[in-house]
């Protein structure tokens, strides 16, 4: 929660049970869960994310599917938000989180993109 609030601005309540597994809400069709989830889910499959081959995503096994769909949503999700906050300060209003301060630094004196979209989200 302190990286989702503190590095991105988003700001949630605490889960019912910390540390615990809790019940993912129900979504509807082209819906994501929220950021925190996306994060924590991630988080929890980063190793499986690592050492497995991309092509091995496509088997039908479960945990594997959840690992891709946590990491497909966060990316989706990342990109909204770099393309909303990039909107933001085009009109002026300002964040005070790591995230701001990471896209303000990859823009040069005329506000070009020094970075692309897929290696700014890399570098988060």
């Amino acid at each position: 929660m302190i990286i989702s609030a503190a590095g991105f601005g988003q700001r949630s309540a605490w889960p019912k049970s910390v540390g615990g597994a809790h019940a993912p809400a129900a979504l509807g069709p082209g819906e994501r869960p929220d950021f925190l989830t996306l994060l924590e889910d991630a988080f929890k499959g980063t190793l499986i994310k690592l050492v497995t081959p991309d092509v091995l995503y496509k088997l039908p096994i479960k945990r594997l599917g959840k690992v891709k769909a946590a990491f497909d949503g966060l990316d989706a999700t990342l990109r909204d938000m770099v393309k909303e906050r990039q909107q933001e300060k085009q009109e002026g209003v300002e964040h005070g989180d790591l995230f701001s301060a990471l896209l303000n630094g990859v823009q040069d004196e005329e506000g070009a993109g020094l970075l692309t979209t897929d290696e700014l989200i890399g570098n988060m």
